[in-house]
């Protein structure tokens, strides 16, 4: 069975928590193990403050900026 993205994301974070997954320009961000963190909070939060639930979808409607990472995943 293939992974979906979210699954990817904390795959590499076990393997490399403290290498850098985002950058803003030449300036890092943040690390794979921070990453998952951050998307891991969001989803939380998704969940319980709008009910959303595995299989939901959601549209997403921004900049392209480092938070459009984290709410993809």
């Amino acid at each position: 069975m293939n992974p979906n993205l979210a699954q990817m994301l904390v795959r590499t974070a076990r393997a490399y928590p403290d290498q850098a997954a985002l950058y803003l320009g030449t300036e890092p961000l943040c690390t794979f193990g921070q990453l998952a963190d951050r998307v891991a909070r969001c989803a939380c939060g998704l969940r319980d403050w709008l009910g959303l639930q595995a299989g939901d979808r959601v549209a997403l409607v921004m900049k392209n900026c480092p938070q459009y990472v984290e709410l993809l995943y």
